[in-house]
C-alpha cells in the first residue's frame, strides 16, 4: 500500500511527552500516512518522490521547527505552508521597507554630494542618495526622474564652471612658468653660463648655497677636490674644504679653478643604516652678478671618474694656451 513518510524533530519537552506516551522519546520521528488517511493526498502534494516510489516529507531539516508536545499530522503539514506564509510576509516587508527607504529620499530629497577641489576652491556636484537596494519603479516615477534632470542641469552648471576654472589656473600655471623659465635664461645670460654649466650662491669666500647635504644629526656632509687614487675610498683621493658654521657651508678660498670635486652627504638611520647622497663636478670659474652677488660655476658630472677626466682635459688645454700666448708674446717682442 502507497504510504508517506513523514520525518519531524521532537524538542526536548517533545521527547518527553513521547516517552509518557509510550514512545521511544528519540529526538527524530517519524510517521507513515497511507491511503486509508483523509490527509493522504495533501501528504502526497508536499513529499519528495524518490526513484523506487517511495515519498518522504522530510520535516527536519535546517529552518524547521521542534516540536514540545506529539504533533498531529494536520500540525505536521501545516509546517510548510506557516514558513511559506512566514516567508512571504518577510519577503513583502522587506520589499515594502525599500520602498519606504527609497520614498524618503525622494520625499526629503535626499543627496550625496562629490567635492572637486582645484586649490581652494571647491565645486559640488550632487545625486539622488537612493539606498543601495532601492525601489526601482520610484526611481522611475516621473517625480523622481524630474528631480534627477534639475540635478543633472546643476551639475552641468558647475561642470562647466570647473572646466573655466581649471582651464584659467593652467593657463596662470603655463604663464609662471614661463616667466620663471625667462627669469632663469636671463639670469644664466647675466652671469654667462654655457648649456649644463650650474652655479651656486657665494659670500666672500664661502659657498651660500650646495648641491647635497642633510641637517640629519647623525649625518655627514663635505666637500672636496678630489683626483684618482685607487689606495682610497671609491677609487678618490680627497682634499676636503674646511666647513664653516651658520647659513654658510664651505671655505673655498683654496680651492683651484678647474679641479675636480665632490659633495657629499651621508645620511644614517636610527640602526646605522647609511643614505649616502653624491654630486660630482668641475670647478670652472667665479661670475658676479649685476647686484654684487657673487657665483661659483660648476661643470656637473655623473662620477668623479668622469669629473676627474674633464678636469685634465681642461688642465691640458689650459696650459696649452698659455704656452701658445708665450710663444706670440716672445714672436712679438723678437719683431
Amino acid at each position: 500500500m502507497p504510504k508517506v513518510l513523514i520525518k519531524y524533530r521532537l524538542a526536548p519537552d517533545g521527547q518527553k511527552a513521547s516517552l509518557l506516551a509510550g514512545g521511544d522519546g528519540k529526538k527524530e520521528q517519524a510517521l507513515d500516512i497511507d491511503t486509508a488517511s483523509p490527509h493522504f493526498a495533501e501528504a502526497v502534494s508536499r513529499a519528495l518522490i524518490h526513484t523506487d516510489g517511495s515519498a518522504t516529507l522530510d520535516l527536519t531539516g535546517y529552518g524547521y521547527p521542534s516540536f514540545d508536545h506529539i504533533p498531529t499530522i494536520e500540525e505536521l503539514l501545516a509546517v510548510e505552508p506557516a514558513l511559506q506564509a512566514a516567508a512571504a510576509e518577510k519577503e513583502a516587508a522587506r520589499v515594502r521597507e525599500i520602498h519606504d527607504k527609497t520614498m524618503e529620499v525622494l520625499t526629503t530629497r535626499k543627496t550625496a554630494r562629490n567635492t572637486k577641489v582645484l586649490g581652494d576652491t571647491p565645486f559640488e556636484f550632487f545625486k539622488p542618495d537612493w539606498p543601495y537596494y532601492h525601489d526601482q519603479d520610484v526611481v522611475n516615477s516621473p517625480e523622481a526622474q524630474a528631480w534627477i534632470a534639475e540635478l543633472k542641469a546643476a551639475n552641468e552648471v558647475t561642470e562647466l564652471a570647473y572646466a573655466q576654472f581649471l582651464e584659467a589656473r593652467n593657463a596662470a600655471v603655463a604663464k609662471e612658468e614661463e616667466e620663471k623659465k625667462a627669469r632663469r635664461l636671463a639670469f644664466r645670460a647675466s652671469l654667462g653660463l654655457q648649456d649644463g654649466e650650474v652655479c651656486y650662491k657665494l659670500e666672500g669666500e664661502y659657498l651660500a648655497s650646495v648641491p647635497a647635504w642633510t641637517t640629519s644629526r647623525r649625518g655627514k656632509n663635505w666637500f672636496a677636490v678630489i683626483v684618482s687614487d685607487p689606495n682610497s675610498p671609491g677609487g678618490l683621493g680627497r682634499t676636503f674644504m674646511e666647513k664653516c658654521k651658520g647659513h654658510l657651508y664651505y671655505d673655498i678660498s683654496p680651492l683651484p679653478m678647474g679641479s675636480a670635486c665632490e659633495f657629499g652627504a651621508d645620511d644614517y638611520s636610527a640602526r646605522g643604516n647609511k643614505h649616502p647622497s653624491r654630486w660630482y663636478g668641475v670647478v670652472l670659474r667665479r661670475v658676479g652678478a649685476e647686484e654684487g652677488v657673487e657665483y661659483l660655476v660648476f661643470m656637473p658630472y655623473d662620477s668623479g671618474k668622469a669629473a676627474i677626466k674633464s678636469a685634465t682635459k681642461l688642465v691640458q688645454a689650459r696650459e696649452l694656451a698659455e704656452k701658445k700666448e708665450k710663444a706670440a708674446a716672445a714672436r712679438s717682442i723678437e719683431v
